[in-house]
């Protein structure tokens, strides 16, 4: 077996079997979608945030570029500051920023905490 047909998504790992016992017990395409699909695939979908989310407040590179006269991102504003000598004000900032990972990585885990799957 390749690779990737070993790979196992949050949409095809459902079945169509679902769809049709909705079908069967009188459900439209609607009701299919939002009461069983959708709850299916929130933590999915929150677990995906979740990694993306992490992964974009590592990437200084990025905001360099974008940076400009204007706008004031924390990792640039880090940076600033460590060429300044300010060190205590670059803890500052990367302490708000652990804490704002914290809390969005603390809600997406109570979010998934309450789903429990066959």
């Amino acid at each position: 077996m390749q690779p990737s047909t070993r790979r196992t998504y949050a949409v095809t790992a459902l079945g169509a079997e679902l769809d049709n016992a909705a079908r069967v017990a009188g459900a439209d395409w609607w009701r299919t979608v939002s009461r069983i699909m959708l709850r299916l695939l929130v933590p999915a979908m929150l677990a995906s945030f979740l990694l993306i989310w992490t992964q974009m407040i590592r990437e200084y590179a990025p905001a360099m570029f974008l940076a400009g006269a204007e706008s004031q991102v924390i990792g640039t504003t880090a940076i600033d500051l460590w060429t300044q000598g300010e060190t205590g004000s670059v803890a500052a900032l990367a302490t708000l920023q652990i804490a704002v990972t914290a809390v969005v990585a603390g809600l997406a885990g109570l979010l998934l905490k309450g789903k429990k799957h066959a």
